[in-house]
């Protein structure tokens, strides 16, 4: 290998390392952050707290997911705390019906389960039992 050679593999594995120190904070932040929206999503959604829901989707959190830490989805946290408005709320923002929790179930699942039963007539008639 010539000299030039050398040089030019040696600044392109300097590049390469550089970039990797660079990005990966940023990449790892986003899972952090993603994380964080997820949970905070399902915590205000347990705690009937609409505009807190509103707020958090403002800055790109998904009114669908699955908790980090709660493994419950946001529908189906407020579905567990009795929050008939917050279930409405999150219909009408696209949250997803059919999204199962870690437990394999659905909000209306919950919602029968725990006695919710104005609960399980709102998302049976957004289409659930379908």
């Amino acid at each position: 290998m010539t000299k030039q050679n050398w040089i030019a593999t040696l600044k392109l594995i300097c590049i390469v390392i550089l970039t990797v120190m660079l990005v990966s904070p940023f990449v790892f932040a986003g899972e952090i952050y993603s994380c964080w929206l997820r949970d905070s999503m399902v915590f205000a959604a347990r705690a009937g707290d609409n505009r807190q829901l509103s707020v958090l989707m403002m800055f790109g959190a998904d009114p669908s997911p699955v908790g980090w830490e709660e493994h419950v989805t946001p529908l189906g946290g407020a579905t567990q705390c009795g929050r008939a408005a917050t279930v409405r709320f999150l219909l009408k923002h696209g949250a997803d019906f059919r999204r199962t929790d870690d437990h394999r179930q659905t909000a209306l699942e919950i919602a029968r389960d725990c006695g919710q039963s104005d609960i399980a007539t709102i998302l049976e008639k957004a289409g659930a039992a379908r």
